[in-house]
């Protein structure tokens, strides 16, 4: 995808010059990247951050205005019942505070929310059988959606 400023973006450490995002929403009029979203499995602290800096690093390069100034970050992880969104956010506040967004490095304002948690209860029971091939037993997982946003 090509933006303004995408040569000095790739040279920082953090952008990794051969990384993807793993899906990238396009315009259908004008075929422009119009949103990122990054999946995990997990909630590790540092590969959040990682990708938290690298989807701000994307969204403070583009011109004010851009879609691409909304992204999303979505992961996967174990089903803690004490877990609902708001101790969500408390847990992505700890890590944006550790992040580039905190050490102000960007010409924009950094906004990360988790728009909403997703728990596996809510679905068909069949969906989450045992596996009996590998005699793995399957454990609840919630769903989070962090949604990154910078306003200039």
């Amino acid at each position: 995808m090509s933006i303004p400023g995408e040569k000095s973006l790739l040279k920082k450490k953090e952008t990794r010059a051969s990384g993807r995002f793993d899906v990238v929403l396009f315009t259908k009029k004008s075929g422009k990247a119009a949103h990122i979203i990054e999946f995990k499995k997990g909630s590790k602290f540092t590969s959040l951050r990682y990708d938290i800096d690298r989807i701000a690093l994307l969204a403070d390069s583009v011109g004010a205005r851009s879609r691409l100034e909304t992204n999303y970050l979505v992961f996967i992880t174990k089903r803690k019942s004490e877990r609902d969104q708001e101790s969500w956010q408390q847990r992505l506040d700890e890590i944006v505070e550790d992040s580039l967004i905190s050490r102000k490095k960007f010409r924009k304002t950094m906004t990360c929310k988790v728009k909403s948690v997703w728990r596996e209860e809510s679905a068909l029971p069949q969906m989450f059988a045992d596996d009996k091939k590998s005699g793995k037993k399957t454990k609840p997982f919630s769903v989070v959606i962090v949604e990154l946003r910078t306003r200039t």
